[in-house]
């Protein structure tokens, strides 16, 4: 079971889940045509952390965006979702991990080295800055770690001027509940773009929530003990997928019903972007404009004035066995100086443009979510 959460926290977590949808949507806006992940959970993580060192403006502006008005409530309620999650299903391997990074010509502030360390458990990396090539490759390394290899060159470059890094990292590796086959796996059509490609289609017939409306049809398959679950939702081939996603739609209720479902899945795995995710445009889609201006910062014990850059990459890989996927979101801070009996049966086959969204079943929280538009890329 989910940690039991303070009045404060349930209503940060009960309402952060709008800004999971919300950022998902924003995001793969922004990334364009062609399949897309991307971690609302990895983003509002490190927004949380930076909460605690932005100017008072910001901070407001940061909780609202994440559904709350308590930047206190979403440090406690981090830190409970890191000590639970990751123990929360053995047959689930999740690794929450965070890490701050800073000039050595700086003196951390104690009360925010405090912060990160007791809420995000947060790793305090004191670095040589003006030996970028160093810098860069360490950074690097820590992600590709962290990530188990999934993620293993973030970066490229670092600017010059950054006097912090703060890095959140999310790695995910499920079983399904009711694993597929392998040897029911056989070649098949999916429809993409007026096209018709070959793909490894996995099959199975099994009891699973199912759902279906005029506009899309939907399943949820469970992870493990069924604390964490996939849903797999194919719009309608009359709607794009684009826009039913900017919708709104998935941030309704869905009305999911117990069946025996004959359910054909694409195998399909999403590699790292070769450009990280622009963060802070995604942001200010949703009204998040404070992080992008010069602002007055508390990381050290001396204030200084600075921006930030916030990326993300993420990789996501479904098979036969479950699924596995990893994300990392990464801010800058530039100095200016036993089933029951089935009522039926439906059959399901994934054989065009779909969506996936991984979550704790128990609160909600959107892990990773994406687009298949053609799983043979």
């Amino acid at each position: 079971m989910p940690p039991e959460f303070s009045r404060a926290e349930l209503n940060a977590v009960e309402n952060i889940a709008g800004f999971d949808t919300k950022f998902f949507s924003a995001a793969n806006a922004m990334a364009g045509d062609g399949n897309f992940v991307c971690s609302p959970f990895s983003a509002a993580m490190l927004l949380s952390m930076l909460s605690n060192v932005t100017d008072p403006a910001t901070s407001a502006e940061i909780a609202a965006t994440l559904g709350t008005s308590d930047t206190e409530a979403l440090n406690s309620f981090s830190a409970k979702y890191i000590e639970w999650l990751p123990a929360a299903d053995p047959a689930v391997k999740i690794r929450i991990t965070n890490s701050v990074w800073y000039d050595n010509d700086n003196t951390l502030n104690a009360a925010f080295g405090e912060v990160a360390t007791r809420y995000y458990a947060a790793e305090i990396c004191r670095r040589d800055f003006s030996d970028n090539a160093n810098l860069l490759s360490d950074v690097n390394s820590w992600i590709d770690d962290k990530t188990s290899g999934l993620i293993p060159e973030m970066l490229k470059s670092i600017d010059p001027m950054t006097i912090a890094i703060q890095i959140n990292a999310l790695y995910f590796n499920g079983r399904w509940t009711r694993i597929f086959d392998k040897e029911n796996t056989v070649k098949a059509d999916f429809h993409t773009d007026g096209t018709t490609v070959k793909v490894d289609m996995m099959n199975q017939r099994k009891l699973h929530d199912y759902c279906e409306t005029p506009d899309y049809q939907a399943i949820r398959l469970d992870f493990g003990g069924s604390l964490f679950d996939a849903e797999i939702i194919m719009p309608s081939p009359r709607l794009d997928i684009d826009e039913f996603i900017s919708s709104g739609i998935l941030a309704k209720q869905r009305a999911y019903a117990t069946c025996d479902v004959q359910l054909a899945l694409p195998r399909f795995k999403i590699a790292p972007r070769n450009e990280n995710l622009d963060v802070l445009k995604v942001l200010k889609q949703l009204g998040l404009k404070g992080l992008d201006k010069t602002q007055t910062l508390s990381i050290f014990t001396k204030p200084i004035t600075g921006t930030f850059t916030i990326e993300q990459n993420a990789t996501i890989e479904f098979s036969e066995k479950g699924a596995e996927g990893a994300a990392a979101t990464i801010s800058g801070i530039v100095g200016s100086a036993g089933e029951p009996s089935a009522p039926e049966y439906k059959k399901l086959t994934f054989d065009w443009p779909f969506l996936f969204i991984i979550s704790d079943y128990g609160s909600g929280r959107c892990l990773f979510a994406g687009k298949v538009t053609n799983p043979v890329l």
